[in-house]
């Protein structure tokens, strides 16, 4: 959903985004991978070429080797409709609730998220709201206009009051893509957890919008994701990204300048995670986790695929040369 992401991260963490409700994760759509491996063999992995590292790459992260390059399917996207949604903080529990309530009701070529955040400095913020705690619905609904992609959004917007910011109309996939770019601060400092979530209740939505209150930095940022769709409908076990039942994305996304103390930012964060657990459909999403968080947290983000990656692992990288990263340690059966 960031446009700046460069496509190999993306692809091995799995890759959602706007589109992975109507056309499943980017790693649902690799066709084929170059793979360069840590004892210099150049493989080529794909369905019917060494399928178990195909399988580990689409999911896995970057524990198997280098990617030099991705042959991709290609979908053709036309036109969508849709914006920002923006609502002044005191309507944040109603923001999530109505995020909550279309969730469950949405076509998959609805892509839905939901935000509390403080107001950047952009030109179609009104001045009295800039640098204000908001809540947000980023609704875009992909089709034609004969497809009437309008009526969708429409329906989002009608379940709360009007308001403070509307943005919604027509728009080109180039600037769905360029949604993001405005709360991130070039230079700023990040930490990034998330969590799985199977549902959104009152006792979720009440921590969310009390952690977004007490945020340690007006640049932090809360994001929820609705999972669903065409990525659900992909067995758990057929690639190495293992929550594709989860209904919901969690992405809590600390983020200040470049000065003091980084410890309460990331304490902010966790906390927040930890405050809906009781929600959790296990794990978070390998691309929004940092990685000083110890095996555990790592094992769970990959889930029941774990040991099935630890034995790929073990295959084409027994040495754990790759280890920099969210790791997985070779299986010690294949060594």
């Amino acid at each position: 959903m960031v446009g700046s992401t460069g496509i190999a991260g993306l692809t091995l963490g799995g890759g959602i985004g706007w589109l992975d409700r109507l056309a499943g994760l980017t790693c649902d759509n690799l066709a084929s991978a170059e793979v360069a491996t840590a004892d210099g063999r150049l493989l080529r992995a794909s369905e019917t070429e060494h399928p178990d590292l195909f399988w580990a790459l689409r999911g896995g992260g970057g524990n198997f080797g280098v990617v030099t390059s991705f042959s991709y399917l290609l979908h053709r996207v036309t036109q969508a409709y849709g914006g920002l949604l923006g609502y002044t903080f005191d309507q944040a529990a109603k923001v999530l609730e109505a995020y909550a309530a279309l969730s469950d009701q949405a076509p998959d070529r609805l892509a839905l998220y939901a935000a509390l955040a403080t107001a950047p400095p952009l030109p179609f913020i009104p001045r009295g709201l800039q640098g204000q705690p908001v809540a947000a619905l980023l609704p875009v609904c992909f089709g034609t206009a004969d497809d009437h992609p309008e009526r969708t959004v429409a329906a989002v917007r009608s379940l709360l009051p009007p308001p403070a910011v509307d943005t919604t109309g027509p728009m080109s996939y180039h600037q769905i893509q360029r949604f993001s770019e405005g709360p991130t601060m070039p230079g700023a400092h990040h930490y990034y957890t998330a969590e799985w979530l199977d549902f959104l209740d009152g006792t979720a939505i009440e921590s969310l919008v009390s952690a977004a209150a007490r945020a340690t930095s007006p640049l932090s940022i809360i994001v929820l994701k609705r999972m669903g769709g065409a990525t659900a409908r992909v067995p758990a076990e057929a690639t190495a990204f293992r929550y594709r039942q989860a209904a919901h994305n969690l992405d809590i996304h600390a983020q200040w300048v470049p000065a003091g103390d980084p410890a309460p930012h990331g304490a902010w964060a966790h906390d927040t995670r930890r405050a809906v657990r009781h929600a959790s459909a296990g794990g978070g999403y390998v691309n929004f986790i940092d990685g000083d968080l110890g095996d555990e947290r790592v094992r769970a983000a990959y889930g029941a695929n774990y040991g099935r990656l630890a034995e790929v692992k073990a295959a084409y990288d027994p040495d754990n040369f790759f280890r920099f990263n969210h790791n997985i340690v070779p299986a010690a059966a294949v060594r």
